[in-house]
């Protein structure tokens, strides 16, 4: 996932930057972060909007 935030916290954009190949894992992941409230940066970070890079690692197990 790749996604950019202002300082405020507020979400600019947001993308899966590499799909699962499965569309809905690809919705589901791309919907949580759209639908997540994110706290403003600390003092120490830039006073710019920033891009941050989250990879989502999957696995399934059977019984």
């Amino acid at each position: 996932m790749s996604f950019r935030l202002t300082p405020s916290g507020h979400l600019l954009s947001a993308q899966v930057a590499q799909s699962s190949g499965i569309g809905a894992i690809n919705r589901a992941a791309l919907k949580t972060v759209e639908d997540t409230s994110f706290p403003p940066f600390t003092k120490k970070m830039p006073k710019h909007p920033m891009t941050f890079d989250v990879s989502v690692h999957l696995s399934a197990h059977s019984g």
